[in-house]
């Protein structure tokens, strides 16, 4: 009978304290994961943003730049080949729009899709970046 109640007591102990530590290790082994997600451009980021482009359809596709700015103090702005004016969307930029160890002359190439009625406005995936 004491010996039961010792393997009960060490399964009570024993599960939760492996659960708490794996729990643990897991947290500091997640904020690696999803800085290596992002630097692969597998994570999503919304921003509003100024786009330079011209009259744009639903489902259409358009090649479009960006420079490496840490834009805090204003909008992220967005090239898509045209000289018209701009005009500010939600984009959903699957990939990092700045990188803090690159030069601000880095351009960034995107793949962008004029969603239907939807929010974000503007989806772009990552394709490749200047030196």
């Amino acid at each position: 009978m004491l010996k039961k109640a010792l393997v009960n007591l060490a399964a009570v102990i024993f599960v939760p304290a492996t659960l708490l530590l794996s729990l643990i290790m897991f947290a500091g082994t997640f904020d690696r994961i999803h800085e290596r997600l992002d630097r692969w451009n597998k994570l999503p980021h919304d921003k509003l943003t100024t786009v330079y482009s011209q009259d744009w359809q639903a489902a259409e596709y358009q090649t479009c730049f960006s420079f490496n700015q840490n834009n805090q103090e204003q909008l992220p702005e967005l090239d898509c080949m045209t000289g018209k004016p701009a005009k500010v969307f939600m984009v959903r930029f699957w990939g990092r729009t700045f990188a803090p160890e690159r030069s601000n002359q880095v351009y960034y190439t995107w793949k962008c899709r004029r969603n239907w009625e939807s929010d974000p406005a503007i989806t772009c995936e990552y394709r490749s970046e200047s030196d």
